[in-house]
Order: C-alpha cells, then sequence, then structure tokens
C-alpha cells in the first residue's frame, strides 16, 4: 500500500515559478507580463514554458531567452540561409523567402 501511495506521489506533475518579466505574446499581438515555469514531473524535467499573465497562453520555453537588463524574453532567432533574414526559433518557412529553415 505505501509503495503504491509513493508511486502515484511522484508522478503528479509540478510546477516551478523560475523567472517573471515581460514578452511579446502571439496571442495578445502585444508586450504582456508573463512567467516562465519549470515542468517536473516526480524527479525528472519535463521541459519549461512561458506563461501570459493575461490571456494564459503557453509557449515553449526554449524559444526565448532571458534578458537580464530589460527584464524581457527576447525571441531565439534564426538566421535564413538563403536571404538572411531573421526568423523566430518555432517557424519552419522563412517569413521573407518562404523558403524551408529546415
Amino acid at each position: 500500500m505505501l509503495a503504491q501511495l509513493l508511486f502515484l506521489l511522484t508522478r503528479k506533475k509540478r510546477r516551478t515559478d523560475v523567472i517573471q518579466g515581460r514578452f511579446s505574446c502571439p496571442h495578445c499581438e502585444s508586450e504582456q507580463p508573463c512567467t516562465r515555469f519549470v515542468q517536473l514531473g516526480g524527479n525528472q524535467h519535463e521541459g519549461d514554458f512561458v506563461v501570459c499573465a493575461t490571456c494564459g497562453g503557453r509557449q515553449r520555453g526554449e524559444d526565448y531567452r532571458y534578458n537580464a537588463a530589460t527584464g524581457i524574453f527576447d525571441p531565439v532567432l534564426w538566421d535564413c540561409p538563403y536571404c538572411k533574414a531573421l526568423n523566430p526559433n518555432n517557424t519552419y518557412w522563412c517569413r521573407s523567402c518562404h523558403k524551408s529553415l529546415v
């Protein structure tokens, strides 16, 4: 019985508050306050995400880099190998020349 209880408790997912700041929310289409969380399941790291305080929309944490000087989560950008335009980390097609980034 005790082993079953411990198994259920370790499977519960927990959120740990890491950083609060601001980011450009794609749902609100403006700069909003946000919180970066780390998703933990048992004792394992399952990923991190940024949650908008206004709409509650979640974005992957690896798509944003925290700038401690400004308190803003800047998007991670890729260079297009064809036209050298900067594109967000979560897109697969260049927004400028429309060629594949992967």
